[in-house]
């Protein structure tokens, strides 16, 4: 649970000093881990983009602007910025894992979506935009797809709702 009610991020703290620890004050050297980062989030983006039906050139084109936005190339190269690329990371990982079907998915996606939340706030409306997911991609009547998206979102909210109690 958070210990504070803001800037709790024991998930990008735990990344910055295994980093620190295998290479301390080696900028280069770390620079390559959050490069290689930048890449599975440009990957993943790629993958996510396809699996929602889009064409591959429209795809490579989400993940040019995204990836080779000012802001998004400057945060892959900024050591502070660690919580926003692993929680980019996380986002896009959980996702993936929720296009699966299976529930094992389900259970996987929550838990990328809490080490997501863990490193960075603004993972927390990914609940919400999983169920718009499940509302707009599906073509079976809005009661039934309301209902998918409750049994499949369960862990996701029940995250959400612990982590802002508190």
């Amino acid at each position: 649970m958070p210990r504070a009610l803001y800037n709790d991020r024991p998930v990008g703290l735990a990344l910055e000093w295994l980093l620190f620890d295998w290479f301390e004050f080696q900028y280069s050297k770390q620079l390559l881990v959050f490069l290689i980062f930048h890449f599975c989030n440009c990957l993943m983006l790629y993958i996510l983009a396809r699996r929602l039906g889009t064409s591959m050139l429209a795809a490579l084109a989400v993940v040019a602007a995204f990836g080779g936005s000012s802001v998004t190339a400057l945060t892959a190269t900024y050591l502070g910025a660690v919580f926003d690329v692993l929680c980019s990371f996380f986002i896009f990982a959980s996702f993936l894992a929720f296009l699966n079907k299976r529930r094992v998915w389900n259970y996987a996606s929550a838990i990328l979506f809490l080490l997501a939340l863990r490193s960075k706030e603004y993972a927390i409306v990914l609940p919400f935009l999983l169920a718009a997911l499940v509302l707009i991609q599906s073509t079976v009547p809005l009661k039934v797809r309301a209902q998918e998206a409750c049994l499949r979102l369960w862990p996701h909210f029940l995250l959400t709702v612990l982590i802002g109690a508190r």
